[in-house]
């Protein structure tokens, strides 16, 4: 990819040990109008590219360190005879996330144009100048266990993207340290994702605000482990604690800013109730205590076993009052960590556990004991002995944010009385010249909220003329309920801070975010503030939107629509879970979306990368990994097996068997992974997450779980399908042999003949599980795994469980219901399913589908958009209207309406080849059935209501019927026909 003369570079002077922001450019010159220009680039973790001054693009991609992508840049039109200059900012989060495994930082460039006077090229190396980025500041918070890192911005310290501009001074910059590639690289698979500029759609009110006075963020991790940079789950014990000094005795006021993981805090010895939630609308409530003349003592718990140790507390006091790490004026920190404990004589060890990866602390202070843990912790506070222990130390300089944006935002109270100046609050909606202003209010901060009218994904920006040291603080979220409920992002910081210099000046931020919402507050500024141009970049995917789907009932059009936009949010450099809380890409879920883009857009380039990039975690895993690439090693076994589901769906849809070819290696490691973990009974059974749904299912990790066995055994024969079709019939034979061997063993070992049901479970000590569960039973039925005497019943459970079972807990969970469904052509139920799953929801004024729905809960969602719950698109597309694929590829394209109790449908379906129209319309006994090919292409339309038919245009010749169906062979670009019905 690169010639051997570009080098990789990175910064010597960016020293911090995580988010490091680094400059580079490189001023080169050409000597006349190029004809040629072209740019490979790629940067650990993430780069920002300018050329010229202008903001070019980002990257690369998301993928395992082992074959890092390569973006390549036109650069036509951005070249300009004599001088010109390429800028690179790159990230180093120096941290895993669920996106990202940590490795070495750095970046590498290859540039090649030609003019006049020949061809050129210009390489990364040492010539190149570099230096940290002193705006983006540090410490900060992270984002969530998923993501990096909260964007605080100073201007004061460093303008935005001057630094990229033609002419620069350049005291201070040193020159890039060059060494050569620790990785190989391949090309970018898939195209650049998009720069649209989106606005709000509305200015929704403005408040005075006034924040907690003091607000903690503590991110204590490196306090167990400070080598460890990857994001597995640390297992250990260690409390927090400040001194708190007040004056006089007063009344104080304590609120945990984050929903998860809910921390039990003591004032003084005695355990905060956070029970107060009538100031706040999240699931975090205040506590309302009393401080003590003097010194006094908060402390916290961490959790035992956590992915991320984080924590946020806003106070409010009267009075003001002083933090110290001891009760001491000459205390120089404001936080210490009391710990790690654990037993010295049987420490744990780093690794205790291969798919939870559990990371301790190498060793213990001396005295750090589980008993001495339990003697602080219910005293509340330290002793004059305890305090000079060895395990009592300031908390680190890293792990005390210098603010917490969300938490801030978080806590900020209406101020009664004041009411804010906006002057022409329009203005922010719309690119013009015109400004809104905003004057200071007495005593507060001014808070604006604008809605961009649906969920989006991007980068914000905006353009401000302010006074130095104004902050623009920016706290996004999706949904405000109907019941006025703002659904904040309660366990994430879905924010960012600008701190302006003075004057005119525009910003855009680092990270994308995912939203709908967006409040801004603006403090610290002592005369009017005018914003305008408060607009969103789309960042994502290219969107075909090939496909279309119209209906005679109003309400399913909107969910397809609905469907496609969660769809359209959720697809990044993969598809993903969510835009907002984690933008990881879920294997299971990627699944269902590949589903939703095949029937949506027709462009398999998404998916196809997606599939192989899950494919590489067998590198790391005997079995397919939950998410990736990821910084946490982490096995869900029915993912696994949707994974395998995935490889035949994507080859029917597409045709390409190159890449199947490809797939089945891929199938067989995955394969060797089960049979790997059968137990005595033949079971599957791993140490691992077995979850399905939402929903309190029995599933513990290393038991044998009956949902995971039958979506084994639905994958293997899927996988086995796939490898008939491909002509290795020595694997689909191995394949099938040990599906039908689980399938017995399943039967024989997981059926409750009292109940005439499946047993969730065998748990890991051999007992037999009491809890029985509508995913079960769908898990079970679409495997096709009862015996003949049991099917009835577990089509039965799959969709009227009685009351004592676990019943559907998310949209992810229905999707099987709706295939449970549409395998026994059930098309009326099918239609009311997702009538009164996702029609709630629409009229709730979702913009896009949830990650769960409980009407019955004072907050129904966490995620407001989630693309597991985009079913209906695909359903609706692919079996109401009929339009699928007959052979892989659509070598014929099948024709199958499932009307239930549709008068007419028409829409789109994409191929290989290019659209296929249909539209057909019921009424006084007939239906009348039009399909529009491209090229000539062969149709096979099944009709199952059918007794004859007409052929009105095109030919159509009658097979013999099967299934009560009426088979019929079409060819011809346009095929009419008039069908009479039972």
């Amino acid at each position: 990819m690169f010639s051997s003369n570009a080098q990789w570079l990175w910064c010597e002077s960016a020293d911090r040990p995580y988010h490091n922001v680094v400059c580079f450019r490189r001023r080169f010159e050409v000597d006349s109008e190029p004809t040629r220009g072209r740019l490979r680039i790629t940067a650990d973790a993430r780069y920002t590219l300018f050329v010229n001054g202008e903001w070019i693009g980002h990257g690369p991609g998301r993928a395992w360190p082992s074959a890092w992508p390569v973006d390549t840049y036109d650069l036509r039109g951005l070249l300009r005879p004599g001088a010109n200059v390429v800028a690179v900012l790159v990230q180093d989060w120096g941290v895993g996330t669920f996106q990202y495994i940590h490795a070495r930082p750095g970046m590498i460039a290859e540039l090649e144009w030609n003019d006049r006077a020949g061809s050129h090229e210009l390489f990364s190396d040492a010539q190149w100048r570099c230096r940290p980025h002193p705006g983006y500041l540090w410490p900060v918070p992270r984002i969530d266990c998923e993501q990096a890192w909260e964007e605080q911005f100073d201007a004061n310290a460093a303008p935005g993207n001057e630094w990229a501009a033609m002419e620069v001074d350049l005291a201070g910059w040193t020159q890039a340290t060059a060494s050569s590639p620790d990785r190989a690289f391949v090309p970018r698979e898939i195209p650049m994702l998009t720069h649209e500029p989106v606005y709000p759609v509305r200015f929704c009110g403005v408040e005075a605000v006034r924040p907690a006075p003091y607000t903690w963020s503590l991110n204590p991790r490196d306090c167990l482990n400070a080598e460890d940079r990857s994001c597995n789950p640390l297992h250990g014990h260690l409390l927090l604690l400040t001194h708190i000094h007040s004056d006089a005795a007063q009344a104080v006021r304590l609120h945990p800013a984050y929903m998860s993981p809910m921390l039990t805090w003591k004032l003084n010895g005695q355990t905060l109730a956070f029970d107060d939630h009538t100031r706040f609308d999240t699931e975090t409530g205040v506590a309302h205590a009393q401080l003590n003349a003097g010194w006094n003592t908060l402390m916290t718990r961490m959790p035992e076993i956590e992915l991320h140790w984080w924590t946020a507390i806003n106070i409010w006091t009267e009075r003001p009052v002083r933090f110290a790490d001891a009760p001491s004026d000459a205390a120089a920190h404001a936080w210490c960590a009391v710990g790690p404990f654990g037993d010295p004589a049987n420490p744990p060890a780093s690794s205790v556990d291969r798919f939870r990866v559990l990371i301790n602390a190498s060793s213990f202070p001396e005295g750090a004991t589980l008993e001495a843990l339990e003697s602080i912790w219910q005293a509340g506070m330290l002793t004059e002995q305890t305090r000079g222990a060895a395990y009592v130390r300031p908390a680190p300089q890293n792990t005390v944010a210098i603010a917490n944006i969300y938490a801030q935002c978080l806590s900020e109270e209406v101020v009664a009385g004041v009411a804010p100046q906006v002057d022409e609050p329009a203005a922010m909606l719309v690119d013009t010249q015109e400004w809104t202003t905003i004057h200071p209010a007495a005593g507060a901060d001014v808070r604006l909220l604008v809605d961009f009218g649906r969920e989006i994904i991007g980068f914000q920006e905006f353009e401000i003329d302010a006074p130095a040291g104004t902050m623009v603080d920016v706290h996004n979220f999706e949904f405000i309920q109907p019941d006025g409920r703002r659904n904040l992002g309660e366990i994430m910081n879905n924010t960012f801070r600008y701190v302006c210099r003075e004057g005119l000046q525009q910003y855009r931020t680092l990270l994308r975010r995912g939203f709908q919402y967006a409040w801004i507050t603006l403090r610290n500024f002592d005369r009017p503030v005018r914003l305008r141009m408060m607009r969103t970049i789309m960042n994502t995917y290219p969107q075909q939107r090939q496909g279309d789907f119209a209906c005679s009932d109003e309400r399913l059009n909107r969910i397809w629509r609905v469907g496609a936009h969660s769809l359209h949010c959720c697809s990044e450099d993969t598809y993903t879970d969510c835009p907002a809380y984690e933008q990881v890409l879920w294997v299971g879920d990627a699944r269902n979306e590949a589903l939703v883009d095949f029937v949506v857009n027709g462009d398999p380039r998404l998916s196809a990368h997606s599939w192989k990039l899950s494919a590489q975690s067998l590198d790391r895993s005997p079995l397919v990994e939950s998410h990736v690439p990821s910084g946490w090693a982490d096995v869900l076994p029915a993912w696994s097996f949707l994974w395998m589901r995935w490889a035949l769906e994507h080859y029917q849809w597409t045709g390409d068997a190159t890449l199947a070819g490809e797939m089945l290696d891929s199938l067989q490691r995955n394969v060797e992974g089960v049979k790997a973990h059968l137990s005595s009974r033949g079971l599957f059974k791993i140490v691992g997450w077995n979850m399905f749904d939402w929903a309190p299912m029995d599933t513990p990790s290393n038991g044998e779980v009956t949902h995971v066995n039958c979506l084994a055994v639905l994958g293997l024969r899927e996988a086995a399908q796939l490898a008939e079709l491909l002509h290795r019939d020595d694997l689909a034979r191995d394949w099938r042999t040990l599906a039908e061997q689980m399938r017995q063993a399943i039967n024989t070992h997981l059926w409750d003949d009292r109940e005439q049901a499946y047993i969730d479970c065998i748990r890991p000590d051999g007992s037999r599980s009491p809890v029985f569960s509508q995913q079960t039973h769908t898990a079970a039925y679409i495997a096709d795994v009862p015996d003949a005497d049991r099917m009835a019943r577990c089509r039965e459970l799959m969709t009227h469980a009685p009351a004592h079972f676990v019943q559907a807990g998310s949209p992810f969970f229905m999707f099987f219901v709706l295939e449970g469904l549409i395998r026994e052509k059930r098309s009326g139920e099918l239609l009311q399913a997702i009538r009164d799953y996702w029609g709630p929801q629409i009229d709730a004024g979702a913009t896009a589908f949830w990650e769960t729905y409980h009407a019955d809960r004072p907050r129904m969602t966490r995620s407001h958009c989630h693309g597991w719950s985009a079913a209906p698109t695909c359903f609706l597309s692919r079996d109401v209207l009929g339009v699928s694929p007959g052979e892989p590829g659509f070598a014929t394209v099948r024709i199958a309406p499932l009307p239930g109790d549709l008068t007419w449908a028409r829409g789109r379906v994409p191929t290989p080849y290019g659209p296929v129209h249909c539209h057909w319309r019921r009424g006084d006994g007939q239906m009348t059935l039009s399909v529009q090919l491209p090229a000539d292409l062969s149709v096979q339309i099944e009709l199952a209501d059918a007794v004859a038919f007409e052929c009105c245009q095109g030919e159509a010749t009658q097979r013999p019927t099967t299934d009560n169906a009426t088979m019929l062979d079409a060819r011809g670009r346009i095929i009419e026909l008039c069908i009479k019905l039972r």
